[in-house]
């Protein structure tokens, strides 16, 4: 079993928003582990972006249940049906995963 930690946080977070960019997003562990990382170190908001959305096993729990302000990820990957109901942007361009929180930028 793959269990995601934080090593380090490269660069100045503080008071600033922040964004995560990564290939894929598969159980979301350190999608969310990391979000968590980048605001205790002062991060404003932390949104990330994805070229394939595989969202696996819990990902989808992990991501609404995370602080991440927004997630971002191209249509490579038809999602299943379940998936698609907490996507709230839907277009041949993109898809956007609302996170749990209330948007900073509405």
């Amino acid at each position: 079993m793959n269990v995601a930690e934080v090593m380090n946080i490269i660069g100045e977070v503080e008071g600033r928003h922040c964004l995560i960019v990564d290939d894929l997003i598969d159980t979301a562990g350190t999608l969310a582990k990391g979000a968590e990382a980048i605001l205790k170190q002062g991060a404003l908001s932390v949104t990330a972006c994805a070229t394939h959305a595989v969202l696996s096993g819990p990902a989808v729990e992990r991501i609404e249940g995370s602080k991440l302000q927004e997630v971002v990820v191209t249509n490579s990957i038809p999602l299943r049906e379940d998936r698609q109901a907490v996507l709230p942007h839907q277009d041949a361009e993109r898809r956007s995963i609302a996170g749990a929180r209330d948007s900073v930028n509405p």
